[in-house]
């Protein structure tokens, strides 16, 4: 039993209030990196939006312009072209692919090579094999049967079936790996903080801190990743890619230095040791996608 002056007072206190927050919260995240992690550490978490909230938001444009690229919706130019075979839009030219993978693989290397996978991979094996000599997509598995040794090698047998897998049916694999790349990356998380926390052990800061800062970076990323998506089709598609590595570089570099208030170069050290150990937590992840898909 309240007035409805009340109500709608109420209802218009909230709706500005989340947009103060947001702005507020945008204007650090783009312009001091670093410093919304800061405010968390500090308890001062009302007046800006959660670390979760921003990353979702983000995350959710991000991977829709990636689903919006990968059907060919976004930019013409993008995917397969009319009459062409999805492997050849991967930058493995047909002369770079001769030139490196000009052998011929015995029946032995393919026996040998399909023991490594399961039915249906082999199926796959037989339809990437069956396709005419002067395909990118059979010169590069078929180059790889060839150096086939038949020592057992599980390293191997999962390069197999990456290979297969990408050049077998590209648009599926990719298709399917963009809709679990937002869970993976978001299962990566505890994981890059976890190398944040060792590179920075001896801050003595608490975990969820580390993870805090990781997750703001990580938007940044997607933020910046998105550009090319974006982009894709256009005469600054590749261009774009130019700005994408040196503005994450920076963003991290400015982020870890504002944070834990060090010098530039220690702070250079301490961004290439996390890097370094990323960088694992990175190809691990990505394979698991494939894998998974």
């Amino acid at each position: 039993m309240r007035s409805v002056w009340l109500v709608v007072g109420d209802f218009m206190r909230d709706t500005f209030e989340v947009d103060s927050r947001i702005f507020r919260t945008l204007k650090l995240f783009f312009f001091k990196p670093g410093q919304l992690a800061i405010e968390f550490s500090r308890n001062r978490r009302a007046r800006y939006m959660s670390p979760v909230r921003l990353f979702l938001f983000i995350s959710f444009v991000h991977f829709s312009l990636m689903a919006l690229v990968t059907s060919g919706g976004l930019a013409s130019g993008v995917g397969e072209s009319p009459g062409s075979n999805p492997a050849t839009s991967f930058p493995m030219s047909a002369a770079g692919a001769d030139s490196l993978f000009s052998r011929e693989p015995t029946d032995e290397q393919i026996e040998a090579a399909k023991r490594r996978l399961e039915p249906e991979e082999q199926a796959q094996l037989d339809d990437i094999l069956g396709r005419g000599r002067d395909d990118p997509s059979r010169m590069i598995v078929a180059g790889l049967i060839a150096s086939e040794t038949g020592e057992t090698s599980e390293a191997r047998s999962l390069v197999y079936r990456l290979m297969i897998g990408l050049y077998h049916n590209p648009e599926e694999l990719f298709d399917r790996a963009s809709s679990r790349a937002s869970i993976v990356l978001v299962l990566s998380f505890p994981l890059y903080a976890l190398m944040l926390w060792l590179v920075y052990l001896d801050k003595r800061r608490f975990f969820v801190e580390h993870l805090v800062l990781v997750v703001q970076m990580q938007s940044f990323s997607l933020v910046l990743l998105s550009i090319p998506l974006v982009a894709a089709g256009s005469t600054f598609g590749i261009g774009s890619w130019l700005v994408v590595g040196p503005g994450i570089l920076a963003y991290y570099l400015v982020a870890l230095r504002r944070y834990f208030e060090e010098s530039w170069g220690r702070t250079l050290v301490r961004w290439l040791a996390f890097a370094a150990l990323s960088s694992v937590v990175t190809l691990g992840t990505s394979v698991a996608m494939f894998l998974l898909t």
